[in-house]
């Protein structure tokens, strides 16, 4: 009985090693953080479709990572209007577009104003990996961090 008891005994120990080793390979490496700095326009000065918009960045996001856009600027504005940038992530269900900054001259005793020049965003490539950047009527600036 005390035999039994032993290779019982032996066993389980072999199999709580074998589980520790199982859980050790099977347990996430964390990722090295980066992140690398990218500056780039968007230019929407010259219409590109029918709609107004201007020329496509595309940019390429991993899984697991995201842009983060710090600062947008639009370039040199001088009509009393408003102008646009937008994003857009593609997958197979579809594609979603929001519009992420505004240009709005305020015409109040001269004053001009500039919505959301200090964005603070976080956007990911959605299914596709990717994000889709197009502005309308004027050309932006864009700070951005990817990582």
């Amino acid at each position: 009985e005390f035999l039994a008891y032993d290779a019982l005994l032996n066993a389980c120990d072999a199999a709580e090693a074998a589980l520790a080793a199982a859980a050790a390979l099977a347990a996430p490496v964390p990722s090295k953080e980066s992140a690398e700095m990218r500056n780039f326009y968007v230019d929407g000065r010259e219409d590109t479709d029918e709609n107004g918009w201007g020329q496509q960045v595309r940019i390429r996001i991993p899984k697991g990572q995201v842009l983060y856009i710090q600062h947008v600027l639009p370039l040199p504005v001088n009509n009393d209007e408003q102008w646009l940038l937008r994003a857009t992530t593609f997958g197979p269900s579809g594609h979603k577009t929001t519009i992420i900054a505004q240009y709005l001259i305020k015409n109040i005793g001269g004053l001009k104003e500039f919505l959301q020049r200090d964005m603070r965003l976080v956007l990911d490539g959605g299914e596709s990996e990717e994000l889709v950047l197009d502005a309308n009527g004027v050309e932006w600036a864009v700070q951005a961090w990817l990582g």
